[in-house]
């Protein structure tokens, strides 16, 4: 009997438990934030839109509220209304309400409600007066609306709450203006004073708008005082000039809202600007003729600045008269004014009246402010001046349509006396149909390449004629193709197109799938080369031409005169690289270039790089170093001599011997010359075995020999060697060198009867060096032996050294000799 109540008892707690599910299902969610995306017809969210957009409606009317009558007074200037709102109504029974009042951007003053001070509630965007009492009231509002500034629109725009209709009284603190009122009536508006009172009633949506402008017959008040300071700039052309006048306008006295401008004949306002300008017009009068009025936003009582751009008609080459607009009497002006000439256009002034010529340093900024470039000529007026100029046109300059941006050479000279030259023009050609190159005298052309293709120019005795092509205009995405000759490397196909050898990854990178890994160039491959990185607007070609010239073989001494083929176009700069063999040595160049290489300097100059040298430390590796010039002159015979045509080699690698360099910028068609003195090397180690020799025997003959006369001797040597050293190099060592052996020998000859007595000394008595050796002297002798290995690392130290410890030992030597001398005196 238990079982089925038990049964019972569960199927009843089961459908307890069901019951409270259903019960939290049914029952509402709990409001929480959730986070996701609606989606809407854009229809829908236009209108969305429209409605956030659309504009506040204006202040219902309050319930249990009636409007008798309303009126609104007070006065505007400067942009800051200043004014009163008196209202009557009638409130109903019924409870408490709030009665709106005015917008709440305003700033309110004193409240009285029914002769009593009351307050005023902000609700939302409208002030309102709390009220439970029923019956009529009468309430009065002081209040402000919005800011005095010196600028400032002419509109007074406020709202007030919906109902009867609004008496209006405005007094604006401007003269000869026209008012309009929006949402209303204008009932008069009457000049008073200095203000314009207007009258009017608005109707049941309590919109006040008012607004007014400047009337075009408003004269400028007679009361202001004002001074005004123009600076006007004028551009002459040869048919129009134009002018822009920036005048500055200090009230004195009084205040005004209209500028009035005299305009000379056949001046015509193009534009009048400024921050207080509101609007301007030309006016004729009987009585001032053309005047331009300009309407002023405000009224101006301190200062204010307009700019007047105009232009003036120009006949060519007849006089020009420089007029501009001036402020109308009274309003006294000083100023200045200058004017910018074209180019092509010579300007000078023919007649000055009432106007000072100002210096250029005397030209105001205000004035040099209004152009962007320098002003011809400015003069200073306190007055309208008048002033005439005369214009011509210069005459024009007949431009080179081609040019020679750069010449490249490079020369060889050779011991025979050969001279082998190649010459590369970078060349902007506009029309020119060819170039002249005129070869120096006996030259003899071997070939000529235009952008890497061989051409055949025609000859005329020593003249080449070169056919030119028209240089392109690249765009800045546009490439050239360059075929690579035998033995061109990426570097010589940079410096060709770029003027810049470590510029040829960028043509490694554009042409990746023809270049191999190594970098090297196959002879016939093509290569697109990339734009420069700015874009030109006209591309060069190169011309290059090589030719041999026979000479007189070089002898042990002798000057060999060098040239470059003469051009029928301007060259803008030269590079030339002299090659001189290194058997002899260029003790001189003269020329038209400068030298840029190996350059000799004046003596202290080459004083104190001497002793930077000398006082450097170098290290040098022993072993796997090999001579680069050795390598050169192996390489240059073996191609030399193994076939073909001379210029072969010459191309390929021809840069054997020593180089000097010079350079030009602006050379024209001026023929690069140079002049090279020489003289063999074994001619320059006689010389320096001389310099050396007499070096050594004026010393001694100084050191040995007592008067002034050997130490002139000495003084008069040594300038000579000097003079000779700045043309022979390595002549300054061996002069060193030749004062050391003679201050050695005269010390030698004076010390070696001591010396000789010591070493008969110890040859009898052995024991007594062991006495000699002590802690000082050997303190000595470690020092002298770390001296020695500094010298030993300073090898060009070592002779400057020697000089001045041996002269040091021959000054110690003579005192102790006067000292003796004295002494047997005695």
């Amino acid at each position: 009997m238990r079982r089925p109540r038990d049964a019972i008892l569960l199927l009843a707690v089961f459908l307890f438990v069901l019951g409270l599910g259903a019960f939290a299902a049914a029952a509402p969610p709990e409001a929480k934030e959730s986070k996701g995306t609606v989606t809407l017809p854009l229809s829908r969210w236009r209108a969305l839109e429209d409605d956030v957009a659309a504009p506040a409606p204006p202040h219902p009317a309050a319930e249990g509220v009636s409007w008798v009558a309303r009126r609104i007074e007070g006065r505007f200037r400067k942009g800051l209304w200043t004014g009163r709102l008196v209202a009557r109504f009638d409130v109903l029974p019924g409870g408490s309400v709030r009665v709106p009042v005015l917008d709440h951007r305003a700033v309110l003053g004193e409240v009285t409600l029914d002769g009593e001070p009351a307050a005023l509630l902000e609700d939302g965007e409208r002030y309102a007066l709390p009220l439970d009492r029923a019956g009529r009231h009468e309430l009065t509002v002081d209040f402000h609306w919005g800011r005095e500034t010196e600028r400032f629109t002419r509109t007074l725009d406020l709202r007030l709450p919906e109902g009867g209709p609004v008496a209006l009284e405005a007094r604006i603190a401007e003269r000869g203006i026209t008012p309009t009122l929006a949402g209303g009536a204008l009932a008069s508006f009457t000049e008073q004073g200095g203000d314009t009172v207007v009258t009017g009633h608005l109707d049941g949506s309590g919109e006040l708008r008012l607004s007014w402008k400047q009337s075009k017959s408003s004269e400028p008040r007679g009361e202001a005082r004002i001074e005004a300071r123009e600076h006007t700039l004028f551009r002459v052309s040869e048919a129009l000039v134009t002018g822009q006048s920036r005048i500055d306008l200090h009230v004195l006295e009084g205040e005004t809202d209209t500028i009035r401008l005299s305009l000379p004949p056949g001046v015509e306002v193009l534009r009048v600007e400024g921050d207080a300008v509101l609007q301007w017009h030309p006016l004729a009068t009987e009585k001032e003729g053309r005047v331009l009025v300009v309407l002023l936003r405000h009224l101006v009582t301190d200062e204010a600045r307009i700019r007047v751009d105009f232009q003036l008609a120009n006949q060519p080459q007849a006089p020009i008269e420089l007029v501009m607009p001036l402020p109308s009497a009274p309003i006294p002006t000083v100023g200045s004014l200058g004017v910018l000439g074209p180019p092509g256009l010579r300007l000078d002034p023919r007649s000055v009246e009432a106007a000072e010529r100002l210096a250029p340093r005397e030209i105001p900024e205000e004035l040099q402010a209004l152009g962007t470039g320098p002003v011809l000529f400015g003069y200073r007026f306190d007055k309208p001046p008048r002033i005439v100029l005369s214009a011509s046109p210069l005459p024009e300059l007949e431009l080179a349509r081609t040019v020679v941006d750069e010449l490249s050479a490079s020369t060889v000279v050779l011991g025979d006396g050969t001279e082998r030259t190649k010459v590369a023009l970078r060349i902007r050609n506009d029309g020119r149909q060819y170039v002249e190159l005129a070869l120096p005298e006996g030259a003899r052309p071997l070939r000529s390449f235009i952008d890497g293709r061989e051409v055949r120019p025609a000859l005329l005795g020593q003249r080449l004629l070169l056919p030119l092509r028209q240089s392109e205009r690249l765009a800045a995405d546009q490439t050239r193709i360059h075929t690579v000759r035998a033995g061109e490397t990426l570097s010589d196909v940079a410096n060709l197109y770029y003027a810049d050898p470590s510029a040829w990854q960028r043509i490694s990178a554009k042409n990746r799938a023809v270049i191999p890994e190594n970098g090297s160039l196959v002879a016939g491959t093509r290569l697109e080369i990339p734009p420069a990185a700015e874009a030109t607007k006209e591309a060069f070609f190169v011309i290059e031409v090589a030719y041999e010239r026979p000479l007189h073989a070089l002898g042990a001494f002798g000057m060999e005169k060098l040239r470059l083929p003469g051009l029928d176009v301007d060259t803008t700069k030269a590079v030339w690289h002299v090659y001189f063999p290194s058997s002899h040595e260029p003790l001189e160049f003269r020329g038209n270039l400068r030298q840029a290489s190996r350059i000799k300097y004046d003596p202290f100059r080459r004083l104190q790089w001497y002793l930077q040298s000398a006082l450097g430390v170098s290290t040098a590796s022993a072993g796997g170093y090999e001579n680069i010039l050795q390598k050169r002159r192996a390489i240059y015979n073996d191609e030399a001599t193994g076939g073909g045509e001379p210029f072969a080699a010459l191309t390929e690698f021809p840069l054997v011997g020593e180089r000097y360099r010079f350079r030009r910028i602006l050379v024209g068609r001026e023929i690069p010359e140079i002049t090279v003195v020489y003289a063999s090397n074994g001619l320059l180690s006689w010389v320096r075995h001389g310099a050396l020799a007499a070096a050594f025997v004026a010393a001694v003959f100084a050191l040995r020999r007592r008067g002034r006369a050997p130490l002139l001797a000495l003084v008069a040597t040594l300038v000579l060697l000097l003079c000779l050293a700045h043309f022979v190099p390595s002549i300054h060592r061996r002069i060193l060198w030749g004062l050391d052996f003679a201050l050695f020998i005269v010390l030698a000859r004076r010390a070696w009867p001591r010396v000789r007595r010591l070493a008969r000394a110890f040859a009898r008595a052995p024991w007594l060096f062991a006495r000699m050796i002590t802690a000082r002297r050997l303190i000595a002798a470690a020092g002298f032996s770390w001296l020695l290995g500094e010298l030993a690392a300073h090898p060009m130290l070592l002779s400057l050294a020697a000089l001045l410890s041996l002269s040091a030992a021959w000054f110690r030597l003579r005192i102790l000799a006067e000292r003796r001398r004295s002494r047997h005196a005695t």
